[in-house]
């Protein structure tokens, strides 16, 4: 298990099971921003990348990481 940090719920997991980063995400856009700096198609795809990563990646913001900006905690900073 993973533990995300945020402003609003500092207490939040991520629950990976060896099955969860394999479920197919919808393929709707609906784009958020990554505590890594990268962009995912929807939070699905963001929560099966921490998974299959074995880190924490957070929800930074609704929408598209903006390019040439620094994300706390990310290796672009």
């Amino acid at each position: 298990m993973l533990t995300e940090q945020s402003g609003t719920s500092p207490d939040r997991t991520e629950k990976c099971s060896p099955l969860s980063w394999r479920l197919d995400c919808h393929k709707n856009y609906v784009p958020v921003c990554g505590s890594n700096g990268d962009t995912y198609q929807n939070e699905c795809y963001r929560r099966q990348a921490s998974c299959k990563q074995q880190r924490l990646i957070s929800r930074v913001s609704d929408g598209p990481c903006s390019t040439g900006e620094c994300v706390p905690g990310s290796t672009q900073c």
